[in-house]
């Protein structure tokens, strides 16, 4: 309201109208009803999070079982194949044990299914004579099985025992330290089990075959012994037919032969010293060369 004798600046005066009276009670109810749809949200928020918590749990879940069935079925598939190689190269007591014992099984259930047929007694007497034929073929097999495995156990055994003698022997010195020193017998095991493994090795070059021979038959020479001179008879037999020309396939069992005398010979105490300081009375015995 103007006055007279008052200035009042009214240039930024509002008209303010009076809006809806709402009561406590009203405001009271807004809030209530402003928190529950804040709490509607909020827990809307919430689940959604726990339901992706949940499927992540369960596809964590589904995961790992499907990876325990792929190992399970990736150790299943080990062990048959594990145990058809036992059976197929048989190379332990134990893998021949389980040979004998399922062909004694299958023996008996075949007998006793021939005792329940119907067959006459000599129809029976003929399929459980048949029947022993085959079992005692079965046992061969596995005998001859046996006798490679056994080779290839002794041959085994051989190889660790060279690379053991061309080892530099263990001197304890008086601090407790250990000491390798390479005597003239370590030296002379190494140089023997490197002319074996190069021996050994595929023939790629007739000289250098012709050279690993002929270093060879000079070390046996060098040996009066049974076993070396028919190491010796060996190798010129082959430096003869290499000097012929002949097919190198062609003389693969003589090689073989050759090597195989070679390592009876590194066996032999007087040759190669080492054998007594590794083996000691122990005797490795190479069944290729027995008569």
């Amino acid at each position: 309201m103007k006055r007279e004798d008052l200035y009042l600046d009214s240039s930024r005066d509002k008209e303010l109208l009076p809006k809806k009276y709402v009561t406590s009670d009203q405001v009271l109810a807004e809030k209530k009803l402003n928190c529950i749809i804040i709490q509607r949200y909020w827990r809307g928020v919430m689940a959604r999070k726990r339901a992706k918590d949940i499927r992540m749990r369960n596809h964590q879940r589904d995961e790992v079982i499907r990876q325990e069935y792929e190992l399970q079925q990736k150790l299943d598939r080990q062990k048959r194949d594990e145990d058809m190689n036992r059976r197929l190269h048989p190379k332990t007591e134990a893998d021949f044990e389980i040979l004998f014992n399922e062909l004694e099984v299958w023996s008996r259930t075949e007998i006793a299914k021939i005792n329940s047929s119907n067959k006459s007694v000599e129809e029976k007497q003929k399929a459980k004579l048949i029947l022993l034929t085959e079992k005692t073929s079965s046992i061969q097999s596995i005998q001859k099985l046996k006798q490679a495995a056994n080779k290839d156990l002794t041959s085994y055994l051989l190889d660790k025992a060279f690379q053991k003698m061309a080892e530099p022997v263990k001197w304890e010195l008086s601090s407790g330290d250990v000491a390798l020193v390479e005597t003239p017998q370590t030296l002379r095991a190494k140089d023997l089990m490197l002319m074996y493994n190069e021996l050994c090795q595929p023939v790629k070059n007739v000289e250098n075959r012709l050279a690993i021979l002929e270093r060879v038959k000079s070390e046996a020479m060098e040996f009066n012994h049974d076993t070396s001179n028919k190491l010796i008879y060996q190798i010129s037999k082959e430096m003869d037919l290499l000097s012929r020309n002949r097919p190198v396939a062609s003389m693969k069992e003589l090689r073989e032969l050759i090597n195989s005398y070679f390592k009876d010979l590194i066996r032999i105490p007087e040759f190669n010293p080492r054998v007594s300081d590794v083996l000691g009375n122990k005797h490795i015995v190479n069944e290729d060369n027995q008569d």
